[in-house]
């Protein structure tokens, strides 16, 4: 997006140039002996929507998640191809989010919607109680020693698809996954992760 944004600009001030030379041209033909040369184009500037984070990271609410839990959670992420084909979630992150409304917006601006640009900047203090691990080949994952209680799960999963026609790049498919859950103190929970494309 940015790139374009770019070119934008600068297709813009090629305009503008070509048309301040147009300009002054049509003067002198016209016997204008004196033409005052036009004031330069200045390029449009480029500013970031900056999105309003609404909740505040309040430490206290972390405190129950941070602690030495006695439950498990296991389980598998993939997605679903249109064509049916299921693609694993192979060595991807798995990151196991405290349900507050803090966490909610974390998930929501920083993690599905990468917003750069945030209102306050994430607290950061988030990630002392944002468990996460590593799926296996399969997509298989767990959790151990976590404390019961409410949580987003989330990963995302992308791989490279070749171009067919002219070229030799490759375009990036696939998609991010969440979902809410709930977990019981001592429970040994086991989970599907996954969406269709």
């Amino acid at each position: 997006m940015r790139s374009l944004i770019i070119i934008a600009m600068c297709l813009s001030m090629a305009g503008c140039v070509a048309r301040n030379a147009a300009d002054m041209q049509a003067a002198r033909m016209a016997g204008i002996k004196k033409v005052t040369p036009p004031v330069s184009c200045k390029p449009p500037v480029y500013e970031p929507t900056v999105y309003e984070r609404l909740a505040t990271f309040q430490p206290e609410d972390y405190i129950p998640y941070q602690a030495k839990g006695t439950s498990t959670l296991s389980g598998e992420a993939f997605v679903v191809t249109p064509g049916g084909e299921v693609r694993y979630g192979a060595g991807v992150t798995i990151r196991l989010i405290p349900a507050t409304a803090y966490g909610k917006e974390f998930l929501d601006l920083d993690l599905i919607r990468e917003e750069a640009y945030t209102n306050p900047p994430l607290d950061e203090r988030i990630y002392s109680a944002v468990r996460s691990t590593q799926a296996d080949s399969k997509g298989h994952f767990s959790f151990y020693g976590i404390p019961g209680g409410k949580y987003f799960l989330y990963t995302a999963i992308y791989w490279e698809v070749p171009s067919r026609g002219l070229g030799s790049y490759a375009s990036r498919t696939g998609g991010r996954i969440w979902k809410s859950i709930a977990v019981a103190n001592g429970e040994q929970a086991t989970i599907i992760l996954t969406r269709s494309l």
